[in-house]
C-alpha cells in the first residue's frame, strides 16, 4: 500500500508531541523525514550552556566549546539535513536568564566567546547550494549557493527572542547577522535585557523582521539619546509592549 505525501504529513502532525515516535518515523522512512524533522526541530535555543540545572556542574568551559563546535560542524556538513528543518522558534542569548546556574563553574568569557563564534558562523556563506530539497521547492524557495548559514537555518522562524545582548556582549555580531541574514517570516520579536545605545540600532534590529506583528521591547531606552530621527517600524506591526523594568 502506498500513501500520499499529504496523508503521511497529516499522520505525523497528529503525533507531533511524541518525540520518540517522530524519531522512529524519521529513521524508518525517507517520506516521513521532512515533516517529522519540522516537529523535532520546532525550537532552537542558541545559547552555549545546558539549561538544565541538573547538568550544570558537569558543564565545563571545554565541554561547552566542544558542544558549539559539534553543532557548527553538523550544520556545515554537505549532507546535513538540519538546515532544512525550519525551526519556528529561535532564541539568541549568550547567557541564561531565569535559571539558577552558577557562572563560577564555567568561565563567563568562554560563554560569550562561544556565542560570538556561533553568530560569526551564521553570517558566513556555505559553498553548497541550498533550496534543492522537495520541501523547499514546494515553498517556492530557489537554490542559492550564496546564502548564509543564518538564511539557511532561519528561513522558517516565526518567533525570535533576543536576550542579554549589550555592546560588549554580542551586539555588533547580532547586527551583522540581522544585516545579512534577515528573518522574513518572524511575526513576534521579543527583546529582553538588550542594551541598545541608538535609535538606528533599534530600527535595524526591528527592520530585519519585515513581517513583524508583535514587538516586546525590553531595551534600555534611558540610554538611547533623544534625537530627531524616529525609529522605523514595519507597516505590519500592530502591537508594541514595553515591559516594566525589574
Amino acid at each position: 500500500m502506498s500513501l500520499s505525501q499529504e496523508l503521511i504529513d497529516i499522520i505525523i502532525d497528529e503525533i507531533a508531541g511524541e518525540k520518540q515516535s517522530l524519531l522512529n518515523l524519521a529513521l524508518a522512512s525517507h517520506a516521513c523525514l521532512p515533516r517529522a524533522r519540522q516537529h523535532l526541530f520546532r525550537q532552537l535555543c542558541l545559547l552555549p550552556l545546558h539549561p538544565e540545572r541538573t547538568f550544570s556542574r558537569f558543564w565545563t568551559a571545554e565541554r561547552m566549546e566542544n558542544h558549539v563546535k559539534m553543532f557548527i560542524e553538523l550544520c556545515s556538513h554537505p549532507l546535513s539535513t538540519v538546515l532544512y528543518a525550519g525551526p519556528k522558534h529561535v532564541q539568541l542569548t549568550p547567557f541564561v536568564k531565569g535559571f539558577e546556574v552558577s557562572y563560577r563553574e564555567v568561565d563567563e568569557q568562554s560563554h560569550l566567546s562561544a556565542f560570538i563564534e556561533v553568530l560569526s558562523w551564521l553570517v558566513s556563506r556555505s559553498p553548497f547550494p541550498f533550496g534543492e530539497s522537495s520541501g523547499l521547492r514546494k515553498r517556492g524557495t530557489r537554490a542559492n549557493s550564496n546564502a548564509t548559514y543564518g538564511e539557511r537555518l532561519f528561513w522558517n522562524v516565526q518567533e525570535l527572542i533576543v536576550s542579554s545582548i549589550t555592546p560588549t556582549h554580542g551586539l555588533t555580531e547580532l547586527k551583522n547577522l540581522l544585516l545579512v541574514s534577515p528573518f522574513p517570516r518572524v511575526t513576534r520579536l521579543t527583546l529582553k535585557f538588550v542594551d541598545i545605545r541608538s535609535r538606528k540600532c533599534l530600527s535595524d534590529i526591528v527592520s530585519a523582521c519585515p513581517s513583524l506583528e508583535y514587538l516586546s521591547a525590553g531595551v534600555s531606552f534611558d540610554r538611547i539619546p533623544i534625537i530627531k530621527r524616529p525609529v522605523s517600524f514595519p507597516i505590519s506591526l500592530t502591537h508594541i509592549e514595553i515591559p516594566a523594568r525589574p
